[in-house]
């Protein structure tokens, strides 16, 4: 066997076996990837609904915790819809929890909204996903601009149309307004026109037990 065909061997065998290895490798780490990635979507529904978990806290107490308090809507298609914060014992809905995704400056925008019982006043609101710069846009994900939202009404109860907007940065905000973030006036359209449409199309869907 010439010098090339032994190289040529060893390079495929040493291919084979590292495919195999990686192979071996993600089918063994697979279910605990899959285990912290629900892991992680309970701590954030639990948080957006202001059920706050420990830090350090370990995965039986923030199982816990969502089992003690949060109903799985689900829709036709067998995907959850929400993810309903209940008093069982009065049986009541005390706030309801959905996904919300939009076009931002430099890419997309992924999180997660609540509202109350009423349906029409924010509960919380979190952005666990963007691309946008550090310092401008990337100050949606800090908490002196997403608790602004809380307690703000996100739908007039006549009209049943989203009013819920971020402000031009510098400009007083209104009643159902919060203050824009100052250099970012692009991730600010962003985020009204994905909770405009987000909201409008999670309220048309979704029909709690009540």
């Amino acid at each position: 066997m010439s010098d090339t065909m032994r190289t040529f061997v060893f390079a495929l065998v040493l291919s084979l076996v590292c495919s195999t290895l990686l192979a071996v490798v993600s089918g063994h780490c697979q279910p605990r990837y899959e285990q912290n990635k629900l892991l992680e979507r309970k701590t954030k529904t639990l948080s957006v609904l202001g059920i706050e978990t420990p830090e350090e806290a370990k995965a039986d107490r923030i199982n816990g915790l969502y089992g003690e308090n949060i109903v799985e809507k689900k829709d036709a298609e067998g995907s959850v819809l929400a993810y309903e914060y209940r008093d069982k014992d009065a049986d009541k809905l005390v706030g309801v929890a959905f996904p919300i995704r939009g076009k931002g400056l430099w890419g997309p925008i992924g999180g997660m909204m609540a509202l109350e019982g009423d349906r029409a006043t924010i509960r919380g609101i979190r952005f666990f996903e963007h691309q946008e710069t550090p310092g401008l846009g990337a100050e949606i994900e800090k908490d002196w601009f997403q608790d602004q939202f809380k307690g703000k009404k996100a739908i007039d109860e006549k009209t049943g149309k989203v009013v819920i907007r971020v402000a031009k940065p510098g400009a007083q905000p209104g009643t159902n307004e919060v203050d824009g973030i100052s250099g970012a006036t692009l991730t600010g359209e962003g985020v009204n026109e994905l909770l405009a449409r987000e909201i409008e199309s999670f309220l048309e869907r979704y029909k709690p037990n009540e």
